[in-house]
C-alpha cells in the first residue's frame, strides 16, 4: 500500500507494514524514549493503537509516517504521565540565549566517528531536551519535511526550523564533549552563516544566500569543521536504515506480525 492510496488497511496490509516498518519504528523508540519508558513497549502500545485505527486509515500520509505519528503523540502521553518535558507551542520556543549557535569542534572525524556508533549516538542524543531530540530524530533519520515537523508539534515552520538547527548543533557539542575535545566559542561573525546552516545542508537555500555562506566558510576557520561534523552527523542518523537484517530474523519478524494480529483480533473478540 503506498502513498496517497484510498483503501482502508486490511489485516493483510497492517502486516505488512509492521514487516517493512519493524525495525525503524524500533530504532525511532530507542533513539527517543528517556530513562523510564521502555523502547519496546512503546512500540508495542503504538502497534496497538494503529491496530485499533487500521480501518480508519486512508492513505493521506505515507504507512511509515501514519505508525511514527503514533508512536510520538503514544511518547508525549507517556511524557506527561511521567512529569517529563512535552512539546508544545510554548515549550518549542527558543530561550533568548543563543550560546548555541557558537558551538565549534576541533577535529570532525571523531565526532563522525563517535556518531557511527549507535550506542554513542544514542547517548548523545539522550542529553537534548525531548523536544530537541524529536525534531532532530524526525528530520535527520525518519525523513520528515520541516512542515509535517510543525504540524505534529503545532508550531510554526520558522520555530521548527530553528528548533532543528538548535538540536543539530547541541547534538555535535554534546559528541564534542563526549570525544574529549576542548570546549571554545566561535565568534559572532560567524552567527549570520550559523543561522541559514540548516537551510545550506538541506539544499534549501537560493543562490544569493548559499554563496553567502560558501564565501563565509572560505575564510572562517571555525565554521568549516562544523558544518563537516554536521554533514557526518545526519549521515549516521540516516545511515541506519540502510542496515538488513539476517533472513532468518526477517522470517522470524513476518512470524511474531501474524501472530500479534492472530493475539489481538482474539482479545476483541471476547469483549
Amino acid at each position: 500500500m503506498g502513498q496517497n492510496a484510498t483503501a482502508t488497511m486490511t489485516d493483510r496490509d497492517f502486516v505488512r507494514v509492521i514487516w517493512s516498518e519493524r525495525q525503524r519504528l524500533l530504532t525511532l523508540a530507542r533513539r527517543l524514549a528517556p530513562v523510564g519508558i521502555e523502547p519496546e513497549d512503546l512500540v508495542q502500545d503504538a502497534l496497538t493503537q494503529a491496530w485499533q485505527a487500521r480501518r480508519g486509515f486512508r492513505g493521506e500520509a505515507h504507512p511509515r509516517t501514519w505508525l511514527q505519528s503514533i508512536l510520538m503523540n503514544r511518547l508525549r502521553n507517556l511524557l506527561r504521565v511521567h512529569g517529563r518535558e512535552v512539546a508544545t507551542a510554548d515549550t518549542m520556543a527558543l530561550p533568548p540565549d543563543r550560546a548555541w549557535l557558537s558551538v565549534t569542534v576541533t577535529d570532525p572525524q571523531t565526532i563522525i566517528s563517535a556518531a557511527e556508533d549507535e550506542q554513542q549516538l544514542r547517548n548523545a542524543l539522550h542529553t537534548l531536551a525531548p523536544t530537541d531530540r524529536s525534531a532532530i530524530v524526525l528530520r535527520d533519520a525518519e525523513g520528515w519535511s520541516i512542515q509535517d515537523i510543525a504540524a505534529i508539534f503545532a508550531i510554526s515552520t520558522e520555530a521548527a526550523h530553528k528548533r532543528i538547527q538548535r538540536a543539530r548543533l547541541r547534538l555535535a557539542d554534546a559528541l564534542r564533549e563526549a570525544t574529549g575535545q576542548p570546549a571554545s566559542l566561535a565568534p559572532e561573525s560567524c552567527t549570520r552563516a550559523r543561522e541559514l546552516c540548516l537551510g545550506y545542508l538541506d539544499g534549501d537555500l537560493g543562490e544569493g544566500q548559499k554563496a553567502e555562506v560558501e564565501e563565509h566558510l572560505n575564510r572562517c576557520e571555525y565554521c568549516p569543521p562544523l558544518v563537516q561534523a554536521l554533514m557526518g552527523l545526519r549521515q549516521a542518523l540516516w545511515a541506519r536504515h540502510d542496515a538488513r537484517l539476517s533472513r532468518l530474523r526477517d522470517s522470524l519478524a513476518v512470524v511474531l506480525a501474524f501472530e500479534f494480529v492472530r493475539r489481538t483480533a482474539r482479545r476483541y473478540r471476547r469483549r
